[in-house]
């Protein structure tokens, strides 16, 4: 799924992936509470030893997205006992 730097292309559900530096990745899962300024969904990810809700969406290069398509495709393959990969 190909991402973009626009608010709105990322959807409740969706993972990501971003580089932290240093060959560091952090995942996220995009929330549907909002920003502040509503423009953007919140960010729930660890941060320390906690969970934490934040607008952080374009804090750092995003690396990877996945959607729900995929999710939901992925739960198909696993309650059939399937192996995906």
């Amino acid at each position: 799924m190909p991402f973009t730097r626009i608010e709105s292309d990322y959807r409740p559900v969706n993972i990501i992936c971003r580089d932290l530096g240093g060959a560091i990745t952090h995942i996220g899962i995009v929330s549907n509470k909002k920003s502040t300024d509503d423009k953007r969904c919140l960010i729930d990810h660890n941060k320390g030893n906690r969970q934490v809700l934040e607008n952080c969406l374009f804090n750092f290069k995003i690396i990877r997205l996945i959607g729900l398509n995929f999710l939901r495709n992925l739960l198909l393959f696993f309650s059939f006992g399937l192996k995906p990969f």
